[in-house]
């Protein structure tokens, strides 16, 4: 039971976001999620990085699908510019500027 109990502490110590995740393919997209990344592990305080980024790997899983469809891959650019847009304004709070 130790050896469970050190490895969840162990895991909840490391950035929930430190890992580089495979990339959507579309530039957009990949250049946002990683300012994203960035403004999450360094201006996000720890205890609320969980909470802050909990739908930004959620919207990375289904923009990573939709590019592998070509029709849907050409709304994704402007998709992102425009969610990079938005998520600018939410994370000022944090001193993030995307």
């Amino acid at each position: 039971m130790a050896a469970v109990f050190g490895l969840l502490t162990a895991f909840a110590a490391t950035p929930a976001f430190a890992q580089t995740p495979a990339p959507v393919g579309v530039p957009e997209c990949d250049s946002f999620l990683t300012a994203y990344d960035q403004c999450l592990n360094n201006n996000v305080p720890q205890a609320q990085r969980a909470q802050v980024g909990a739908s930004i790997n959620q919207m990375r899983d289904a923009w990573r699908q939709a590019a592998q469809n070509p029709q849907s891959r050409a709304a994704l650019g402007p998709q992102c510019t425009q969610m990079r847009q938005q998520m600018a304004q939410s994370m000022q709070a944090y001193n993030c500027r995307f």
